[in-house]
């Protein structure tokens, strides 16, 4: 069939799709030029996904949460009375997967850091399921000074970069544990991923420039693992094509 056919019968697909299906599309150099892009397709580029159905499909410990919870049962016991944050974490999804098999520490609160309308869906998920040690707030200031920052599956979705965020806190996290995120060996790229609900950029980012980037600003990386349930791959670019995410432990020096 020609390239071109190829491309054309693609895009249709990729951009009628609805519910999740791990689609992605397209190869650009930019947020702002892949959010062009789709734009011309009339695709909202907004990220919005279902997390009803998100939370559902993450509440089965998976081989990627092993390493987390091993850092966590040891790092947590140790923070007193110090925040925990979970930046990206949707409606508490990691936090309800762990909480039977990861007991928090008495008074400690698993702060939600998200967008304002998941948010409010968090906290009325949270009464509902009686989840009292279960916080949220859209201030990114939160991450400020807090001790232990936690995130998965969610910085390839953020423009601003995960060092860049970081840096311009007057206190950064001591530790900072990143669970599922998309890196490459290869040349950084952005390309296009259909939530089933948005078509929003994503960032690729080179493996060696990302780990870099956090020890520049004084972290050790302790620790390192694959998510071998996550995959990545954009038609007509092979390239691209990434067989598991990648998930890291960084500590203060």
């Amino acid at each position: 069939m020609p390239r071109f056919l190829v491309e054309h019968v693609g895009q249709r697909r990729f951009f009628a799709a609805r519910g999740w299906q791990n689609l992605h599309w397209g190869v650009f150099d930019s947020f702002a030029s892949a959010q062009t892009f789709a734009a011309r397709f009339g695709a909202d580029t907004r990220y919005r996904t279902d997390h009803e159905v998100g939370l559902q499909q993450h509440l089965t410990i998976k081989s990627h949460d092993y390493p987390i919870l091993y850092w966590l049962t040891r790092l947590l016991p140790t923070l007193g009375d110090g925040r925990f944050i979970d930046f990206g974490g949707s409606v508490g999804a990691s936090y309800y997967a762990y909480r039977d098999r990861l007991p928090l520490p008495r008074g400690m609160v698993w702060t939600v850091c998200e967008l304002p309308e998941v948010v409010a869906l968090g906290r009325l998920f949270a009464e509902k399921r009686a989840a009292p040690a279960l916080s949220f707030t859209d201030r990114v200031e939160v991450l400020d000074g807090a001790e232990l920052l936690f995130t998965a599956g969610c910085l390839q979705f953020v423009e601003q970069p995960l060092a860049a965020i970081l840096g311009a806190l007057d206190r950064m996290p001591r530790h900072v544990l990143i669970n599922r995120l998309c890196l490459t060996g290869g040349t950084p790229y952005v390309t296009l991923h259909n939530t089933g609900f948005s078509v929003s950029p994503c960032r690729v980012d080179s493996i060696a420039a990302f780990v870099a980037s956090l020890v520049n600003l004084g972290y050790v990386l302790e620790d390192s693992w694959h998510c071998l349930e996550s995959s990545l791959y954009v038609p007509l670019h092979p390239e691209c094509t990434l067989q598991h995410f990648l998930g890291f432990y960084f500590r203060d020096a």
